[in-house]
Formats: C-alpha cells, sequence, structure tokens
C-alpha cells in the first residue's frame, strides 16, 4: 500500500510488540487503546487520515503551549517578564495552562496509535541497573540536575521555585509531545532515517514558532527582529532536538531527555543570570 502524501509503509514490517495476538495495546499504568499501524488504519481508515489528524494534534498542542501567554501579555495586560519574576497570581494562571496542555499531550498520545513504550517508566529505571558508562553517565544528569533545582531553591526559594516547577513541565511537555508521541508516530509510518528528521524539523517548527510568537510581547517589535527570533528558535529546536532524540535512542525512554532538558534549558540559565 503506498500513502498519496509522500509516506510509504509495509503492514508486514510492522513491530508486533505493540500489539498482542488480539489486538490489545501495551498494558503501561492502566489499559491504552490498540497501538500500531494495523490499529491506525483500523480507526482511521486510512495512512493519510491517521497522519493529518496527528499533525493537527500536534499544531493545536503548539499553538496552546507557544500562543497562550502572548495573547494574554498583549491583550490582557499579562507582565512580559521572565518565569522568575512574574507576579504570583499571573504565574498560577502561566503555569496552569502549562500544565495543562501537558496533560492533553500525554492523553492525545496515550490514546493514539503511536507506541507508548518509551514512556514507561521501567525503561528509565532500567538503566540505574546497567554498568556500562553510557547509562551511568545519563544517571549521572539525571542526579546533577535534581541537585542544581534544589540550589536554586535555596537560593531563591520564590523565583527559583518558579523556574524549577515551569521548567520541569515544559521539559516533560517538549518529550512527551515530540520526542514521545511525534517520534512514535512517524516511525509508524517512515523508515528510520527520514522519521528522524521529521522530528527534528518539528523540533524546529515547534521552537521557531514559539520564538517569533514571544518576539510579539516586545515593545520594539520589528520585522527584523521578528525573523531572528524566528531562527533563533529553530537554531535552539535544533539542538533541543537532536539531543532529545539521541538520548530517547539510547536509552530507549523519553525520561532521561526530560531532565537534561531542564537542566540545560531552564535551571543552568537561571543559576548564571542569578
Amino acid at each position: 500500500m503506498d500513502g498519496s502524501i509522500g509516506f510509504s509503509w509495509d503492514v508486514s514490517r510492522v513491530d508486533t510488540r505493540w500489539t498482542d495476538g488480539e489486538g490489545q495495546g501495551l498494558r503501561m499504568l492502566g489499559e491504552p487503546r490498540p497501538k500500531g499501524l494495523p490499529a491506525a488504519l483500523a480507526r482511521h481508515g486510512s495512512v493519510r487520515s491517521f497522519v493529518l489528524r496527528t499533525l493537527y494534534s500536534w499544531f493545536t498542542l503548539t499553538i496552546l503551549f507557544t500562543f497562550t501567554w502572548p495573547l494574554l501579555v498583549v491583550y490582557f495586560d499579562a507582565p512580559a517578564v521572565s518565569i522568575d519574576e512574574t507576579p504570583l497570581d499571573w504565574f498560577q494562571v502561566r503555569f496552569l495552562l502549562l500544565l495543562l496542555t501537558a496533560i492533553a499531550a500525554g492523553w492525545l498520545w496515550w490514546v493514539s496509535p503511536a507506541p507508548v513504550e518509551v514512556a514507561n517508566p521501567e525503561r528509565f529505571t532500567a538503566l540505574f541497573r546497567r554498568g556500562k558508562a553510557w547509562p551511568q553517565a545519563i544517571v549521572f544528569l539525571v542526579g546533577l540536575s535534581l541537585l542544581l533545582a534544589l540550589l536554586l531553591v535555596l537560593e531563591n526559594p520564590a523565583g527559583g521555585g518558579k523556574v524549577v516547577a515551569f521548567g520541569l513541565v515544559e521539559a516533560a511537555l517538549i518529550q512527551v509531545l515530540l520526542a514521545g508521541y511525534m517520534q512514535s508516530f512517524f516511525e509508524l509510518v517512515l523508515d528510520d532515517a527520514r522519521s528522524y528528521l521529521a522530528s527534528l524539523g518539528l523540533f524546529a517548527l515547534t521552537f521557531a514558532i514559539r520564538g517569533g510568537l514571544a518576539s510579539t510581547t516586545q515593545d520594539d517589535l520589528g520585522q527584523d527582529l521578528f525573523v531572528v527570533a524566528l531562527l533563533a528558535g529553530a537554531v535552539v529546536g535544533l539542538v533541543a532536538g537532536g539531543l532529545s532524540l539521541f538520548l530517547r535512542a539510547r536509552s530507549g525512554s523519553i525520561v532521561p531527555a526530560v531532565f537534561v532538558y531542564w537542566l540545560l534549558f531552564s535551571i543552568l540559565p537561571a543559576l548564571f543570570e542569578g
């Protein structure tokens, strides 16, 4: 079978680990809906429909993630300040919006035909039992992120606590949506090389959208600043995406990338700014 939008697949090569003989999904924290390409065909009727619906989910979640706060800044006089300087009442609104988006991303991934095995906590905890150097390096980075987060909170309980909490939820959202949901989706409909490039492209596009929309809250916004914000966001997205997908591939879990992203993009910048 060959799709008409550039995707090709072979149902015979679908990884049967995602379904059992009766088409039931992998059991993890409950009973997810059936997984794999046969389940996607049964539910959506065609791979084209499956692809379009999944990309629409990504776009909707990305808009919720990137657009809601700039909208509040422009139209509802929310403060255009950093996370640690955000007043508590506005921080609660900002944090709640992010948390609800993260929950929505996790739920959509859970009920979709895309495999969820990389979200299994057992894959992450298995790293602690491996004796090789690279799993131990990942464990070290996770421990370092927790230690520095504690130091940040002790140094500045109010502002540091906001950065730690918001940054952790943002890291989880990024990894669940892009390295988890979308990468698992692409692995169903594309070969390994193209699924990696597609996910990397979505990382770049997501961060470019976020950078561009964030720049709209600046009073002196001009076309040049907007273009720079888009390009800078895309570059950051490529870096974050490459690192996230590498950690996912080496560990078999999205959890290490959550902590490493949290460390590199929230905790360390806050410590250096402080």
